[in-house]
């Protein structure tokens, strides 16, 4: 059903994306780790393992995450985020009920600890469409964390091969190409 890409470079952080992947209630799911680290050692036996040296950037190493995806769908989860239960059946569903190329999320919870509370950024940015009439706005961003597409895409569309701002770079080739 659904390929799960997690790219990181911080040793701590790697019990957060198995976490966070466990809990998923959607059964057909995969997830590949991409290490981007020379130094960093992961052995988890029961995923895919991909291993990029420093100086890879990110967007390179999303894409090589995508490129041995078994599935027809693929995800990006953050490191340090959280993602409820359900996360992954919701992507997936509207992936398939929409037909969309990417889906992802403009509206999400926050949490401050330091003020211990939950925060909903961007309110009323939920289901809606991004209708190609005209130039990219930045309004149209979707969270990085968040985005999730049709694998097939992969063969015309790549991540940017930078460190920062892949995601947006990404959804604007999306854009600019009239995926929907």
């Amino acid at each position: 059903m659904i390929s799960v890409i997690a790219c990181t470079n911080r040793q701590d952080f790697v019990p957060n994306i198995i976490e966070n992947f466990k809990r998923q209630t959607l059964v057909e799911k995969e997830l590949i780790i991409i290490v981007n680290s020379s130094v960093m050692e992961v052995d988890v036996a029961e995923h895919k393992i991909l291993r990029c040296p420093d100086e890879v950037s990110l967007g390179a190493c999303l894409n090589q995450g995508v490129s041995v995806a078994h599935y027809d769908f693929v995800t990006k989860m953050d490191d340090d985020d959280y993602y409820g239960p359900d996360y992954l059946k919701e992507v997936y569903g509207t992936l398939v009920q929409t037909d969309a190329d990417v889906v992802g999320k403009s509206s999400f919870y926050i949490y401050f600890k330091k003020n211990h509370e939950l925060r909903l950024y961007n309110p009323n940015r939920e289901n809606r469409w991004i209708v190609n009439n005209g130039p990219y706005k930045s309004s149209y961003f979707l969270s990085g964390a968040t985005l999730a597409f049709k694998k097939k895409i992969h063969d015309k569309i790549r991540f940017p091969d930078v460190n920062v701002g892949e995601d947006s770079g990404f959804q604007r080739l999306c854009f600019e190409n009239g995926l929907k």
